[in-house]
Formats: structure tokens, C-alpha cells, sequence
């Protein structure tokens, strides 16, 4: 697959297994050309914030660290008028030795909720080889923000109904813990987790016949972006947030409560062809397969409805509507809601974003 890749240092103080710390504020670009400047919207289940670096239980050997995309939490993530695909790449890695010139592969699988990933090769929906990472003279750690931006043609289809992951494929590291890449990650309990939260974060090890889930409960630092390419028709993307954090603290907001209420509200990106158009989430009664209905997208979400309206999208197609302070006895005895965002542009048309399930 061609890309482009967009490498930036990134000042972040808080890992582990060693401390460090960048200052390094630079931007280079390596690769071929750039692709034209678009607009991306972007999903993640990481909250921002780094509780450690890590290989998962890859130790000194090569694997795979991937973020699933469950379908019993997530309809429609990536949709772009019935097929998925994901546009553009970004996760914050860590070399311990700077010194070292270090490398990786992205990665996109299908799978199940309860299996995970696949491990073989008819499971693989996509890769891209041969990021390299920046070295320096620096013997300590250093961390990057890495963007990788397909050419709409190399586009990575995923499914909008099924299971689906995306990672990295880490090298080998001989030296680990001195040397070696590793990838930041959250711990749950760092965004508002509780025992019911479903565990989205997996690893495959060299040679394992199954994926397994990393312990604590994480998520990794990786983000997918849809890609609004010119000519070509796509969705929105909704995170839900509590706390003002996303990820599984929104996704599983038990921690907020009358007595605490946490701020829990759904960021809405359209991209910038939505700048202006009115914002809109409704929580649904049940899930439905996938009804063609807007721009680019699907309703997930069947009624009856309860719908939240918040602001104008700003100039870049984003709004962030408010949703329950905190969620009510009555609806936490349902077991669940269903979440799907919509903008209505000052035309008429309405851009849908995915569906997601929250489980109270």
C-alpha cells in the first residue's frame, strides 16, 4: 500500500516501563506525495491520556497489538454509503533507544466480539509496511505521533455490521526493556471503567493459534479515520464522552451519578462539508441492521426514540450535544442504550454518524 506518512514529536511526560521526556516540538514528512488535504473524521476508544506504554505479552518476540471495533457496542464506524473503509492511520509509539532506527506495520482484521481478531492470513482486511520511526542520537526513550494518510484508491475496506480490529505489528526487540517499540495505552480504570465493561483490546503472539486480551483492561492509542475524499460519500463519526473523556468512559458510564453527575455528551464530526448544519443524537429502543437513509451512512438505531438536539456544527462539521447528567436507575435497570448521532445540513440533506451501545 502507498502512503504518506506525517511524523511528529509529541511532548508527553507519563509511560512506563521508563520515564521520559520529549521537548522535541517538529514536523517532518517522509514518503511519497501528499494525497489532497481533506477532511478526516476520526474514531478511537482511547481518552488522550497515556497510563503506559506496552507490547501486550509480546516481550523480546514480534506480535500484533490491535484495537477491536465490537459490533455488539459499534454499528456503522467507518461507513461510507454501505462500505467501510478506513483513510488515514495515527498511534502514539515509543522507541526506548532513540538511537536505534525502528520500524512497524499497520494492520486491519475481521474476527468476532468473542474471539477477537483472526491470526490468519484470510483474515486480514489490509497492512501497511515499512513505517519507519525517527531516530536521533538520543539513548533514551522517545515518543511519536505517527499519521498515516492512504490515497483514496488504497482505502481499507472494513465491515459496518461485523467485527473488526486495527493495530500494529510490532518487530522483534532482543534488548526489551532497553530497546524496543512499544505502544501507549489507558488503563480502564483510568476513564471511568466498571466490571461490566466489555474488554476491546487484544494481542495475537508469534505463532498463537487465537488472539488473547493484554491485561488491565486497556485501550491502545490508535485511531482510524474515514477519509472525505473528493467524490466520494461518507459518514460521520460519534464519540460518545463522560467526563468530558472518550472511550470506554463513555461507552460504560456507571461512574456518573446524580450525587456526581459527570459531563456526558456525544462529539458529532461531519467534516467540513457539515460546517452549520444542526446537530441531533437519539437513544433507541433496539439496533436494527443498517436502513440506507442520508449522506453516506446508515440508521442503526430503531425506535421509539428519545432525541437530544445540541449546536451548530462549527466550521469544521463538529458539534458536541449534551446528553443525561448522569444515567437514571430506571434506564440502567434496561441493560443498555442505542446511540446514534445525525447532522441536518441548512439544505435538508442529514449526515448520520455510527450507532454505539452503552451499557450502564
Amino acid at each position: 500500500v502507498q502512503s504518506s506518512l506525517l511524523l511528529s514529536f509529541v511532548g508527553l511526560t507519563q509511560s512506563a516501563p521508563m520515564r521520559y521526556t520529549s521537548l522535541l516540538l517538529a514536523a517532518v514528512v517522509v514518503g511519497g506525495s501528499l494525497v489532497a488535504q481533506t477532511s478526516y473524521q476520526a474514531f478511537s476508544l482511547h481518552p488522550g491520556i497515556t497510563s503506559f506504554t506496552s507490547r501486550g505479552n509480546n516481550g523480546v518476540f514480534s506480535g500484533q497489538v490491535l484495537q477491536g471495533v465490537h459490533t455488539s457496542t459499534f454499528r456503522g464506524v467507518m461507513d461510507s454509503g454501505g462500505a467501510a473503509r478506513i483513510g488515514r492511520f495515527h498511534v502514539v509509539i515509543q522507541d526506548q533507544n532513540c538511537s536505534t532506527r525502528e520500524g512497524c506495520n499497520y494492520e486491519v482484521r475481521d474476527g468476532s466480539d468473542a474471539a477477537g481478531p483472526g491470526v490468519g492470513s484470510s483474515s486480514l482486511l489490509g497492512t501497511v509496511t515499512g513505517i519507519a520511526l525517527p531516530n536521533s542520537a538520543k539513548t533514551t526513550a522517545c515518543a511519536w505521533g505517527l499519521t498515516t494518510t492512504l490515497a483514496a484508491t488504497a482505502a481499507i475496506a472494513v465491515s459496518a455490521v461485523g467485527h473488526w480490529s486495527f493495530g500494529v505489528l510490532l518487530p522483534r526487540a532482543p534488548q526489551w526493556s532497553m530497546d524496543g517499540v512499544s505502544i501507549h495505552a489507558t488503563r480502564a480504570a483510568s476513564h471511568n471503567s466498571h466490571p461490566r465493561q466489555e474488554d476491546q483490546a487484544w494481542q495475537i503472539l508469534t505463532s498463537a493459534l487465537t488472539a488473547t486480551h493484554p491485561p488491565q483492561k486497556r485501550s491502545w492509542r490508535f485511531t482510524a479515520f474515514v477519509g472525505d475524499h473528493p467524490g466520494q460519500s461518507v459518514g460521520g463519526v460519534m464519540n460518545l464522552r463522560t467526563g468530558g473523556r472518550q472511550g470506554y468512559g463513555g461507552s460504560f458510564p456507571i461512574a456518573s451519578s446524580a450525587s456526581v453527575p459527570l459531563k456526558w455528551d456525544a462529539q458529532l464530526n461531519g467534516g467540513l462539508a457539515n460546517k452549520g448544519a444542526a446537530s441531533v443524537v437519539v437513544i433507541g429502543a433496539s439496533r436494527i441492521a443498517g436502513v440506507p437513509f442520508g449522506v453516506g451512512a446508515r440508521l442503526f438505531v430503531n425506535g421509539p426514540y428519545v432525541m437530544f438536539s445540541g449546536p451548530v456544527a462549527d466550521s469544521y462539521g463538529v458539534a458536541i450535544v449534551p446528553l443525561l447528567p448522569f444515567v437514571p436507575a430506571s434506564a440502567a435497570s434496561a441493560g443498555r442504550f442505542d446511540l446514534q448521532g445525525a447532522l441536518v445540513h441548512p439544505l435538508g440533506l442529514i449526515t448520520l454518524t455510527n450507532s454505539q451501545t452503552v451499557i450502564p
